[in-house]
């Protein structure tokens, strides 16, 4: 089976796959967020939450089982019982520093094994909401968009808090504080931008 995962043909339908799958998944979203929601916004979360692991499980698809990784959690005795029994028992705020472009999908595996990959939310920079499947699925489910003004993000990050902490069920809230990939330059930009204020 290795040697099929290396072959050319086998990535096409698996990306093809993925676009259809996803844009049915938006679609979906569309439509329960046009009705639904406005009626019953319990029930369209919950019912989204299945939507978003759809979406999720398929990256995480392809990260475990074509990629070949693994995943090892080293924690505590009452998170290990947590992980066995799928049962996270509270809302979390997750921080990760942001290296690479993958660290979302790590973010996903982890809760993956808590069973939270549906109710995973996000603070994200606001141009990402426009990209397809992925973007337009953050838009359903409650991420927030941040134009990275705090004057801007402020109230509107409240509220979303607001909302988040109010969910009937467990939601976990992933952060990358620092906002984008480390490089020398953004170093000096932000070490020069810290001594101003």
């Amino acid at each position: 089976m290795g040697r099929l995962k290396e072959f050319p043909l086998f990535h096409i339908p698996g990306c093809l796959t993925f676009l259809v799958f996803g844009i049915a998944i938006n679609t979906v979203q569309l439509v329960l967020y046009l009705s639904l929601a406005r009626i019953n916004k319990d029930l369209y979360r919950r019912i989204n939450y299945y939507l978003m692991y759809g979406i999720y499980g398929y990256l995480l698809f392809i990260a475990e089982w074509w990629s070949g990784s693994s995943m090892t959690i080293y924690c505590d005795e009452e998170l290990k019982q947590r992980i066995e029994k799928k049962d996270p028992e509270e809302n979390a705020i997750i921080l990760m520093n942001h290296h690479y472009e993958l660290d979302w999908l790590y973010c996903w595996m982890v809760a993956d094994r808590v069973g939270m990959v549906g109710n995973c939310r996000s603070f994200i920079k606001e141009s990402l909401k426009y990209l397809p499947i992925l973007g337009w699925a953050g838009n359903f489910n409650d991420d927030l968009y941040i134009k990275r003004n705090l004057e801007k993000d402020k109230n509107r990050m409240q509220r979303k808090l607001k909302e988040l902490t109010e969910f009937p069920y467990p939601v976990w809230l992933h952060l990358f504080p620092e906002g984008t990939r480390y490089t020398k330059q953004k170093y000096i930009a932000s070490q020069e931008f810290a001594k101003s204020r």
